[in-house]
């Protein structure tokens, strides 16, 4: 698994667990891929104005 999709899903999980606690429904909607979307975008862009290489980081 590439490591930007490693990444990607570990934001999932994280906003699915924030969701889910606030809902009570543990379910990958639609709001909750745009949530994780936003998130991963913005790691991306953070990552890319530090010139940060996310696919040279390790999985720690």
């Amino acid at each position: 698994m590439s490591k930007l999709k490693f990444l990607y899903n570990l934001i999932l999980k994280d906003v699915v667990k924030e969701s889910g606690q606030a809902s009570g429904i543990l379910s990958i909607g639609k709001d909750v891929r745009k949530l994780a979307d936003k998130k991963f975008q913005s790691y991306i862009t953070a990552a890319q104005k530090q010139g940060v290489d996310l696919n040279k980081l390790s999985e720690q």
